[in-house]
């Protein structure tokens, strides 16, 4: 995963400094995060990896199964049994349920030898059976196809059209943001 950081201050043209005002990036924290992750997506996609899309709608990397997903989200893990412990599931419990549930099974941060880490990581994958060769032979062929324009703006207008119909279902005034999100 990625971290970002903005400072809250910014210098205007006299050379004085001011903090920001952050509430749209706080509104639209779910939008910002489904745009980046759909770069990702993008880019992954334009360096030849196939991508397959979850029962979530989410996507992962073809040729990595669910289970040596798990494998590698320990993290992920901990916070859904500190949820079960308290009768809660991701689906059941709330917002910030699920960020008291992260903060309180989250260790301290200690010093880390990444080579190591790399070496550990990597003797774990081939443990349970991640094939990096196979997945690095199918980018490769997925570079000598890439998408095309014509191909993203039909998928781009595809996915804006399924957006407004999806959303003014039951509803006859909609947000861009969410249109953008869906």
């Amino acid at each position: 995963h990625t971290h970002v950081v903005i400072p809250n201050a910014t210098q205007t043209q006299d050379g004085q400094w001011r903090s920001l005002s952050n509430e749209l990036l706080y509104k639209n924290q779910h939008l910002l995060g489904s745009i980046y992750d759909s770069e990702l997506a993008a880019n992954l996609r334009d360096q030849g990896y196939r991508l397959e899309t979850t029962p979530e709608g989410r996507w992962e990397i073809a040729g990595i199964s669910k289970e040596q997903i798990l494998e590698f989200s320990k993290r992920t893990q901990a916070i859904d049994q500190r949820l079960e412990s308290l009768g809660l599931t991701r689906a059941t419990a709330t917002g910030e349920e699920r960020e008291t549930a992260a903060l309180h099974t989250r260790s301290s941060k200690q010093e880390v030898d990444h080579s190591a880490l790399r070496e550990e990581w990597k003797d774990r994958a081939q443990t349970v059976g991640i094939d990096f060769k196979s997945i690095e032979e199918e980018r490769v062929k997925g570079t000598q196809s890439p998408t095309t324009p014509s191909m993203t703006n039909d998928k781009s207008t595809a996915a804006v059209e399924f957006a407004i119909k999806h959303l003014t279902e039951r509803e006859s005034v909609v947000d861009k943001t969410e249109i953008m999100q869906t």
